[in-house]
């Protein structure tokens, strides 16, 4: 049995990447879309069962109130500027700005909602679309071991096409039906 060169095994690792990248990425698309289903109806749910509900609210209404409090104070400050050039040129820049670097409501909701897609990933693992990414990750992973530890391109070709067929693909794939010719196309 001959040796295969480095080419050759980087030609089959690129195929197999080929194959089954697509198939992969579809998979992760739809369940994308079900951890981000799953993520908000476990987010309201677990920060009510953490208790963090009240908390955010107690937050939210504190805000409220410290924000109605820092744009009169800014109201105020501007108005009373305007009364003296030198009050003007001397307005502390936050009144201006009003800069806040404190924990928000949208921190603490930030944070449950990092939590709560977190929990929704566990979740999605366990249905069929997560069981089916795995899966084919493992395959993929499978193709390249056999890739890695093959002597001879025929019967790696054989063991590939074994490897790939429950999943409904071919290690030799067919070339798409020719288009025909566009009808504006101008004549030779």
């Amino acid at each position: 049995m001959a040796e295969m060169k480095v080419y050759q095994r980087e030609h089959f690792e690129r195929k197999v990447s080929d194959l089954l990248n697509p198939e992969i990425e579809k998979e992760e698309m739809l369940l994308s879309s079900t951890i981000a289903d799953l993520t908000e109806s476990a987010e309201k749910n677990l920060a009510r069962k953490l208790g963090a509900d009240v908390i955010i609210d107690n937050l939210e209404e504190s805000k409220e109130k410290y924000l109605k409090a820092q744009n009169k104070a800014r109201t105020f400050f501007r108005q009373a500027s305007r009364k003296r050039v030198s009050y003007k040129k001397s307005l502390n820049y936050n009144f201006e700005r009003g800069e806040n670097e404190e924990i928000s409501p949208k921190d603490c909701y930030d944070q449950i909602r990092k939590w709560a897609e977190k929990l929704a990933e566990k979740e999605a693992e366990k249905m069929p679309i997560g069981k089916r990414i795995s899966y084919l990750k493992a395959v993929k992973t499978n193709a390249k071991d056999t890739i890695m530890e093959a002597h001879v391109g025929t019967e790696l070709k054989d063991m590939l096409g074994g490897i790939l067929a429950p999943l409904g693909l071919s290690w030799n794939r067919p070339l798409p039906a020719l288009a025909p010719p566009s009808a504006d196309r101008p004549e030779d």
